[in-house]
């Protein structure tokens, strides 16, 4: 009986009588460690976010990045990128920034910048086959922009501007114009660039549903027809003689003051006095009826 009593009793009080576990305090330990690790990242993350709010509650410093350009139209400078800045105006003066001339156009900046922002001009920046100076500078505030009035953003002391070198080649337009077709009954206008020079093209005439060309002498133009295929763009004499034409040879396409140029929907032209004297008219090849005037603007 004693020595069964005796097993018995260890059995019960085994568990308590064994050796402490060593794994269970491993383990513990490594549940603290793990625990005290999330509370640092917590911690680290909480500055992160505390350094982003401080970043953005900083205000922004405007940066203009204007390049040298082989100009697309005469009338037009493309600026590469401008940030920082809320609202104001991007203008374009001919000459260096050291001594500015005139302002020849300026562009209203949309909400914080953007990229390739094209600001539209009144007269070229350059003239065909040559180079010039432009200054390009940041002006603070909205509404109509006046140069008089109007305040450069500085930054640091230091005003943001930047001198660039435009150049135009031989046969660079000034305006460009786009037409479509109602049908075959005339054609229409879809655009204008810059579209400041809208009376390019009026696209109500009285009488007619024909457009009317209203060009300004010695300025150089492209139009692009985007329904050549269909409609063949002619400028034709009072007397409808052909005298330039897309897909057939007209009479003044030797004449070296208009540096007649087409090239599938494009075409390129001056309006030089033997255009103004030859051409009075265009018209569609072959629809009579899409045919309308050619007017020229008197300063």
């Amino acid at each position: 009986m004693r020595r069964i009593f005796g097993w018995g009793l260890c059995l019960v009080f085994a568990v308590g009588c064994g050796p402490d576990d060593p794994n269970g305090d491993n383990q513990n330990q490594t549940n603290q460690n793990q625990n005290q690790t999330n509370q640092n990242q917590n911690q680290t993350n909480q500055n992160q976010n505390q350094t982003n709010q401080n970043q953005n509650q900083q205000p922004q410093v405007p940066m203009l990045l204007v390049a040298d350009q082989d100009l697309e139209l005469t009338t037009v400078v493309v600026v590469e990128s401008l940030s920082g800045q809320e609202e104001g105006y991007l203008a374009v003066r001919d000459g260096s920034c050291e001594s500015p001339g005139g302002v020849l156009g300026a562009l209203e900046i949309p909400k914080m910048g953007g990229e390739d922002l094209e600001v539209p001009l009144m007269e070229p920046a350059a003239s065909r086959g040559s180079a010039a100076e432009v200054c390009v500078t940041l002006f603070e505030g909205g509404g109509s922009f006046d140069i008089e009035e109007a305040q450069a953003v500085e930054v640091e002391g230091d005003v943001v501007e930047e001198t660039i070198t435009v150049t135009a080649g031989e046969g660079t337009p000034d305006i460009r114009i786009s037409i479509a077709s109602q049908g075959s009954l005339a054609y229409t206008l879809v655009g204008i660039e810059p579209a400041h020079f809208s009376e390019a093209v009026d696209d109500d005439p009285e009488s007619s549903n024909d457009i009317r060309f209203n060009l300004r002498p010695e300025w150089r133009y492209e139009l692009v027809n985007t329904v050549t295929n269909a409609h063949p763009f002619e400028f034709r004499a009072a007397d409808q003689t052909v005298q330039l034409a897309q897909g057939s040879t007209g009479a003044l396409e030797g004449e070296s003051s208009i540096q007649w140029d087409h090239q599938e929907s494009v075409m390129r032209f001056t309006v030089s006095e033997e255009f103004q004297a030859g051409i009075a008219r265009y018209r569609c090849a072959p629809h009579l009826a899409m045919e309308g005037p050619v007017e020229y603007l008197v300063d």
